[in-house]
């Protein structure tokens, strides 16, 4: 069964964050899977197969978030899942960004406004549901 609602998987470990994502996406009309980072996160967006995600490289543990990316890159029942990575611009950011865009996923440099955010899930979601 299909769903009505693109179904966006935002992925962060500041709550504050995700509640505020939360709230902007449903007003957009997107239903939203709430998760934080680590192995669960990748657990459950193989389970629940979004839309999209939307996930935080956190400053303080970011080979977690990358790992995620990766296991979500590579696992051939999430490797079409577009991917909005929010991070800042390091050498690990510099090192995957040609990659990461040309498998379809995004990066956006932290800080970054969150209209514009918006915006890019909106292209890759019209993107993804081209014929």
């Amino acid at each position: 069964m299909a769903r009505q609602q693109p179904l966006i998987a935002v992925v962060n470990d500041e709550v504050a964050f995700i509640r505020l994502l939360d709230a902007l996406l449903r007003d957009e009309g997107y239903a939203t899977l709430l998760l934080q980072a680590g192995e669960i996160a990748y657990e459950s967006i193989r389970q629940q197969r979004p839309d999209l995600v939307v996930l935080d490289v956190s400053n303080t543990q970011p080979e977690f978030s990358w790992k995620t990316v990766d296991l979500l890159t590579i696992d051939p029942a999430t490797n079409e899942i577009p991917i909005i990575i929010c991070t800042v611009a390091d050498s690990i950011y510099r090192d995957r960004q040609a990659k990461l865009q040309a498998l379809g996923h995004m990066l956006v440099e932290k800080p970054f406004v969150l209209a514009e955010l918006v915006e890019h899930m909106h292209s890759l979601l019209g993107r993804k549901n081209e014929p």
